[in-house]
């Protein structure tokens, strides 16, 4: 028997609650959509943290898993896969990220510190996302004149390998402030001292760089500004006399440089040198050579050359010789223009006699002081007392030292002493 079902009669249907909308499914679409809105007003990223902050109910772990969610899985990613506080972008706007002055500054400021002012932009953008790294590493070697400020690219080297690198000067490199002090120090000396101006590379580095280590001192003749600002006269010579740029000329007369040039291209078959020779001598810096043989020339002229250096002559030639390689007895005196004729046996005689009368005077046997011998043979000009005293070492018979006091050298000590090799010596020894 079929029972048919009274169609008159009202049915109860059961409804369907609308359903509830997956919040994560939310918040993917919502950072989409904030990014496209954002990079309608101005750069069209943000970081994690930030995004967290306005959209209110948002958690970390839903905002982490709302990236791995449609349509946010298919849109956006994450500048750093490491840093789930990373900055969030479109992937349509991966190149523009890339070339962002805010993501390089942000990458140096975490990157480097006092203890490693200097890093490596393969360094730097390590915690990147792959794709982002290489498109960072292409791009800011070859424009680095968009670089924000505070970052200084620099070069350097791993092996034989040069890497770019970037230097962040909230940390100033050592070399570099050393470098900075060479120069003040060279424009005070040329302001206030012109005895000291041009002046050794040593001297200038004592007075500056104590602290410094040889390895720093290096550097920073290397580094700006000292490297752009600065001359060396004599390249490969730590002792070379250095000036500031536009003293080329000065540099040029100096005494010193003509010593080391002339030095340099002398030979034991070849002593007697011309001067255009010496002014070609392999060293000189650039910017000096254009004038070193007028100014030796000149020197010359005006009886200004070494005390060891003698000059003569040739037709419309100059050259320069060392007075020491001269066979005779006729040496040059400190008057200009006149000649003394001596015998070196006598200047002999009359040193032995004159240290023999001050030995002991010290305190010290076999010792006596520069400062007592030389106003006992003052006869004999500086330049031939130096002279022939240099010769009496060589011989074996006599040696130079310097001896330092608790206090240091007086005046008239350090106006007594004997420079050789630019360190001065006060003591004569017997031997």
């Amino acid at each position: 028997m079929k029972i048919m079902a009274d169609e008159t009669q009202p049915t109860t249907k059961k409804t369907r609650s609308p359903k509830r909308p997956d919040p994560v499914s939310v918040a993917s679409q919502a950072l989409v959509e904030t990014l496209h809105a954002r990079k309608l007003t101005c750069a069209g990223w943000i970081s994690l943290s930030q995004f967290i902050e306005q959209t209110p109910g948002l958690t970390a772990d839903m905002a982490l898993a709302a990236l791995r969610k449609a349509p946010a899985k298919q849109q956006v990613m994450l500048a750093s896969k490491t840093d789930q506080n990373s900055l969030i972008l479109l992937k349509a706007d991966l190149e523009s990220l890339s070339q962002d002055a805010g993501l390089l500054k942000s990458l140096v400021e975490k990157g480097c510190s006092a203890e490693v002012p200097v890093k490596t932009l393969a360094e730097l953008t390590q915690p990147l996302d792959k794709s982002l790294k290489k498109l960072v590493d292409n791009y800011w070697p070859t424009h680095t004149q968009q670089m924000p400020a505070g970052l200084l690219p620099v070069i350097v080297m791993s092996g034989r390998k040069k890497l770019f690198a970037i230097h962040d000067e909230r940390f100033p490199l050592p070399e570099v402030e050393l470098s900075q002090k060479l120069i003040d120090e060279l424009k005070q000396r040329k302001a206030t001292d012109e005895q000291s101006y041009p002046t050794e590379l040593p001297a200038l580095l004592e007075s500056t760089g104590r602290s410094s280590t040889q390895a720093v001192c290096e550097k920073a003749i290397r580094s700006e500004p000292f490297c752009s600002q600065a001359i060396i006269a004599f390249e490969g010579d730590s002792k070379a006399l250095v000036s500031l740029v536009g003293d080329e000329v000065l540099l040029a007369s100096s005494l010193n440089l003509l010593s080391k040039a002339f030095e340099k291209v002398r030979t034991v078959s070849n002593q007697v040198i011309a001067v255009d020779k010496i002014a070609k001598c392999k060293g000189i810096h650039p910017a000096v050579r254009p004038h070193f043989q007028t100014s030796i020339e000149r020197n010359i002229s005006e009886n200004r050359i070494p005390s060891e250096l003698g000059a003569l002559k040739t037709g419309k030639k100059w050259s320069v010789f060392r007075l020491s390689d001269v066979v005779g007895n006729v040496t040059v005196s400190a008057a200009p223009g006149t000649q003394t004729v001596f015998d070196p046996a006598d200047f002999a005689r009359d040193f032995d006699a004159a240290f023999a009368s001050l030995d002991g005077k010290l305190g010290l046997p076999r010792y006596a002081s520069l400062v007592d011998l030389r106003p006992a043979l003052r006869k004999y000009p500086r330049e031939v007392f130096d002279q022939e005293l240099l010769t009496l070492r060589r011989s074996g018979r006599y040696s130079l030292s310097l001896v330092e006091g608790r206090f240091g050298l007086t005046d008239d000590e350090r106006g007594a002493c004997l420079v050789v090799d630019h360190v001065p010596h006060l003591l004569v020894h017997k031997k």
